[in-house]
């Protein structure tokens, strides 16, 4: 999945209205992230180099045409192998294949034929080129021949299982939904691990591989391969569960008589024959001996073919429980002479028993027993082959559970990486975010102090009004005043000149007169010079008060510039904080993000991990039965995705998208393929094709299925 980290964009606005004074702070980061960018680059190129490796694969997958000869080879491979080795063969010795497609198609279509003719095969370290070249370059069919006929070296080898293995990967590579599956090498597969589970002693995975091998050669077309798959558990019946094994009998003679095929359908009671003669159920085992031998075991001469000589021991079996002593001496003698010496010792042993013939039983008893310790030496020479195989294929096993354990492991260590760095990135946040509270709080600080500051100012600026206005009013009375005294003394002092001056041109004459009229002139100055006296007084008193008031002007002024100062110096300081916490939002928005990525890929990485995926997976792959997902599965895996990707499961819930959509849209967001979805659905490749078209349509607008994978993992989901 793809994830962004978002830009940081922090904004921190303080408006402060105390009375007639306003302070504000405003500042907002816009830039995107460094991580953004590098992300966002790295996508282009990401995308860049799938489109030219796209381009390239197309340019040079174009072109490359088969031979027709290797063609032809190809479509005799089955009903003529002989004859398609003979034309691989000159093409291989002309030299005249050229192009890597066209011999590895040779070495491929030529191992086939050694295969089928059992002529020796390639050496692994040789086919390994051309498994390595189908798994990059072949289709399903491709990959799963060329796995199979590598296990089929290996069979050859004895190495049981590495041929497991190889069968193993064959079977994951088939598209059983697929019209054109390779079903007839599917079920040949299953074949050849039924044989190697027999040779291991496996009972219950060679019985698994014989029903798979039924199956699918149904699937393939081929009735005769289907019922002798069935045929081939009647062995393991007959070890375990007698009444199932004739059952088996019945249907597999049924089976072939409907087939037409009445050879093998007698051919089937060769096992109820025995077990019938083992019982003392002769009248039981004499009316299917009748009807087996009209099958073919006798040749025109009257003798056992070779493919039947084991039959020689049911027949004289039968004539020595029925005391017919010549007869079954006579047939035990054909089976010693058949190669099975200890089997015809035993049957002419119980011969003489009956005949009391002392030294022909001492005879045949010292035979016997040599027999059965060769028998026993070569049972216990291939037990320990076999031991040896299952102590392989226990090292393997051991193996693949170290790796498995090594990858657990280093799961387990990514996890503790996450959870460690998960933790430095809280401690991380915690600081950043500590810093950002301590910045808030100095930052409030000067808030209150800009608005105790404000509130003084406004007290001092109403003083200073009316200090001011009382002042004014007060000047300009003492003023009117004064002049209005200084008038009137200057008309007193006119009248005292005009009258001095009479008085002297008068003489004495009226002397005492005028002298009264000067004293009372005199007097009236004197209080008019009080009087100007007070004005004066009054008026130096409001001179002292105007030097006050400038004083109280000059303070003011000085008090208003060290205030702007402090503003200046504080709106520096303010702004200087803001771009910090701004610088500290965005860091913390960074962290947060990253940390919740690291959840998000912490959920996806455990949720990869989970039982109910793992089990969709083997489902998937076709190692767990039934392949289909029940109901309470389905629910168990959309819960899971649900803890850890809850907006894929709101996005689905929103769109009108039906259950099996939701399913497969469930199966492609965690990485399931076309094939893996329609073994898990049991529909078809197309169909699952034609489904994820109809989501990718309904989800993104795009009608491409091709595209949904991508469509999804572009999404950012939380």
């Amino acid at each position: 999945m793809q994830y962004r980290l978002p830009f940081a964009k922090f904004a921190m606005n303080g408006n402060i209205k105390p009375r007639n004074y306003k302070i504000s702070m405003n500042n907002t980061n816009n830039n995107n992230s460094k991580s953004d960018y590098i992300i966002r680059h790295s996508a282009m190129a990401i995308a860049a180099l799938i489109i030219t490796m796209v381009i390239m694969s197309s340019l040079t997958g174009c072109g490359s045409d088969i031979d027709p000869r290797i063609v032809e080879a190809e479509n005799l491979m089955e009903a003529s192998p002989d004859s398609a080795y003979a034309i691989l063969m000159d093409l291989k010795k002309g030299g005249s294949v050229s192009g890597s497609e066209n011999k590895m198609r040779m070495r491929l279509l030529a191992a086939t034929a050694e295969n089928k003719l059992s002529l020796e095969m390639p050496s692994d370290t040789v086919f390994r080129k051309v498994v390595k070249y189908y798994d990059r370059h072949g289709n399903g069919n491709d990959r799963m021949k060329a796995h199979y006929l590598l296990g089929c070296i290996y069979r050859d080898s004895h190495d049981g299982p590495e041929a497991l293995k190889c069968y193993n990967d064959a079977i994951a590579c088939a598209d059983t939904l697929a019209t054109d599956c390779d079903f007839t090498t599917l079920y040949s597969i299953y074949g050849q691990m039924a044989m190697v589970y027999r040779r291991q002693l496996m009972a219950s995975e060679e019985f698994e591989s014989w029903m798979r091998y039924s199956h699918f050669a149904d699937k393939a077309g081929n009735e005769y391969d289907k019922i002798r798959g069935l045929e081939m558990t009647i062995s393991i019946y007959e070890c375990n569960d007698t009444a199932k094994m004739f059952q088996m009998i019945e249907k597999c003679h049924q089976m072939y008589e409907d087939l037409g095929n009445h050879k093998a359908a007698s051919a089937i009671y060769s096992p109820a024959i025995f077990l019938y003669l083992k019982e003392g159920n002769y009248a039981k085992a004499h009316e299917l001996m009748e009807i087996l031998e009209k099958s073919g075991v006798f040749d025109s001469e009257g003798n056992i073919v070779s493919q039947h000589s084991h039959y020689h021991y049911h027949k004289g079996a039968y004539y020595a429980g029925i005391n017919k002593l010549d007869s079954a001496e006579y047939w035990f003698r054909k089976l010693r002479a058949s190669g099975y010496e200890y089997d015809a010792y035993k049957g002419l042993l119980s011969v003489f028993k009956k005949r009391h013939n002392v030294d022909s039983i001492l005879k045949y008893s010292e035979l016997c027993e040599k027999g059965l310790e060769e028998l026993i030496d070569k049972n216990q020479n291939e037990a320990m082959m076999q031991l040896s195989s299952v102590y392989d294929y226990t090292e393997v096993e051991k193996k693949a559970e170290a790796e498995k354990h090594e990858k657990q492991m280093l799961r387990q260590r990514m996890y503790l990486g996450f959870v460690i760095l998960l933790l430095l990135l809280l401690a991380t946040i915690m600081f950043f975010k500590h810093k950002k509270d301590e910045k808030e709080k100095e930052l409030l600080g000067l808030k209150n102090k800009y608005y105790l500051v404000s509130e003084n100012l406004n007290e001092m600026e109403k003083t200073l009004a009316k200090a001011v206005g009382e002042y004014k009013e007060s000047s300009n009375n003492a003023e009117e005043e004064k002049r209005a005294l200084q008038d009137e003394l200057k008309k007193k002092e006119e009248e005292l000149d005009s009258l001095r001056r009479a008085y002297e041109e008068s003489g004495r004459k009226q002397g005492s007169e005028e002298r009264s009229r000067i004293e009372e002139i005199e007097a009236s100055m004197d209080d008019l010079n009080e009087r100007i006296d007070s004005a004066m007084n009054r008026l130096s008193l409001s001179d002292v008060n105007d030097n006050g008031i400038k004083e109280m002007y000059s303070q003011l002024a000085l008090m208003k510039e060290e205030i702007q100062n402090a503003k200046a110096s504080d709106s520096a300081k303010v702004r200087r904080m803001s771009k910090e916490i701004d610088a500290l939002n965005a860091e913390i928005e960074t962290y947060k993000q990253r940390l919740k990525t690291l959840s998000s890929v912490e959920k996806e990485a455990s949720l990869a991990s989970s039982d109910i995926v793992n089990t969709f997976n083997r489902k998937g792959n076709g190692y767990q039965h039934p392949s289909t997902a029940s109901e309470e599965e389905w629910k168990e895996l959309a819960e899971s995705i649900r803890e850890a990707l809850p907006e894929f499961i709101m996005l689905l819930n929103r769109h009108n998208l039906s259950i099996q959509e939701k399913q497969a849209c469930m199966l492609t967001l965690l990485g399931f393929t076309s094939k893996q979805t329609s073994v898990i659905l049991d529909l078809t490749k197309q169909r699952v094709a034609n489904i994820k078209s109809s989501i990718n349509s309904k989800l993104f607008g795009d009608d491409s299925a091709k595209n949904l994978y991508a469509n999804i993992i572009s999404k950012k989901w939380n």
